[in-house]
């Protein structure tokens, strides 16, 4: 289990009163850019966590691109969750998992 950092914890406590943008904005924390942020990573994925299944399905590549440098394993607990929230989003996980595995 991969530890937070004190700063991290105290951050993700006031995550909780942070009014939330639009996923269109958000979804950019996703990125290399931002990799190292443990906070960016998270106000996207609670973005994500109030969108639809489609909106989730369509952030899909973004968030397996994202999982190479997330070291808390945040986007794989959202991905998990969602996985048993919805059937269509199980099966796109699936899909990429079986398709990120292939090697070339």
């Amino acid at each position: 289990m991969v530890r937070k950092s004190p700063e991290s914890t105290q951050l993700a406590k006031h995550l909780a009163f942070w009014r939330l943008g639009h996923i269109l904005h958000l979804a950019q924390f996703l990125s290399f850019k931002h990799s190292k942020s443990y906070m960016a990573c998270a106000l996207a994925l609670k973005a994500l966590h109030y969108a639809s299944p489609k909106i989730v399905i369509f952030y899909l590549p973004q968030l397996f691109q994202a999982m190479r440098w997330d070291s808390s394993k945040q986007i794989v607990s959202f991905l998990l969750l969602q996985s048993q929230k919805s059937a269509s989003i199980a099966h796109n996980v699936l899909w990429f998992c079986k398709v990120e595995s292939q090697l070339e």
